[in-house]
């Protein structure tokens, strides 16, 4: 799940260049943790999930793979559209 801080933070610091590049204030967070998931080698894991589910081995690892696998595509398409409107600013 530091995924999600990864999203939020990455997104926050894309709108803050551009922000930056157009001289206006910069926008403050404070993002917050849903869970953490973390690789234990081979097909296991261990979590926690929003503070109140703790869950290891494969479930965990299946856990985490469907996470990562629902993240991936927004986040693809969210580093296209940051890369597009930046480039605006190079010409």
């Amino acid at each position: 799940m530091n995924v999600t801080i990864a999203r939020i933070s990455g997104s926050l610091a894309g709108r803050n260049v551009l922000k930056s590049l157009e001289n206006k204030t910069l926008v403050k967070t404070n993002p917050k943790l849903d869970g953490i998931l973390i690789a234990l080698g081979g097909e296991y894991a261990a979590g926690n999930l929003f503070g109140l589910i703790h869950v290891k081995g494969k479930l965990a690892y299946y856990i985490k793979k469907f996470v990562f696998h629902s993240y991936r595509k927004p986040l693809l398409k969210l580093i296209k559209l940051g890369y597009n409107r930046f480039r605006k600013f190079q010409h």
